[in-house]
């Protein structure tokens, strides 16, 4: 079956940085490369936490930006 280990790419040299702030912001995330970032909810997840995680993830790419 398909696993549940997406990547997000925030954009070339980022991914630590975003990586950073997701971690300040409560979300553990693995910088695979310089800019991408590994996922891995668990395979229970829900529909609420998903949408908790996008904002989040938002949240850290907007931080990132302005710190670089």
């Amino acid at each position: 079956g398909s696993g549940r280990l997406p990547a997000a790419g925030p954009g070339a040299g980022t991914a630590a940085g975003v990586q950073s702030a997701r971690r300040g912001l409560g979300l553990v995330t693995n910088a695979v490369t310089g800019s991408a970032l590994r996922l891995a909810p668990p395979l229970n997840v829900t529909d609420g936490e998903i949408d908790e995680a996008v904002a989040l993830i938002a949240q850290a790419i907007a931080q990132a930006g302005r710190a670089s």
